[in-house]
């Protein structure tokens, strides 16, 4: 049983190399002039693909650091503007916005005295109730 593991392991790994090498023999695509050329000839054109593909990296994550920089730049100034914003209502300085631009609700007392009323003689039926359905 431990060999027949073993065997299955070891054409498992067989396989996973052979996998890589193919991947790896066809990652850079060869033109056939320089694929029929002299050894020191294909390294030189190898060469120049690995600088070429790893500027182009460098560049690409060049360009992507920026992105993510100049976003938590504008980031970090919106949560500071908006924290000095509250500091300055919570201390007072500033009315709320809707009040500064005069749209700012006053308060109806009328219809707060009519729920609250409402509540309270809710609250009296349900005692009331409660007290003439409990058995004397």
């Amino acid at each position: 049983m431990r060999s027949g593991v073993a065997s299955i392991t070891r054409l498992g790994a067989l396989l996973a190399c052979l996998g890589v090498v193919a991947s790896a023999w066809t990652a850079v695509p060869v033109p056939p002039e320089v694929e029929h050329s002299e050894p020191e000839v294909q390294a030189r054109y190898m060469s120049q693909e690995a600088d070429r593909s790893l500027e182009e990296k460098l560049k690409v994550g060049k360009q992507r650091y920026e992105q993510r920089k100049a976003f938590r730049s504008a980031l970090v100034t919106n949560l500071r503007a908006n924290a000095e914003q509250r500091m300055e209502f919570i201390l007072g300085e500033t009315e709320p916005a809707a009040a500064q631009d005069g749209t700012a609700k006053r308060t109806n007392w009328a219809l707060v005295f009519c729920f609250f009323v409402a509540g309270a003689g809710g609250a009296l039926l349900f005692c009331s109730r409660k007290k003439a359905t409990e058995p004397a």
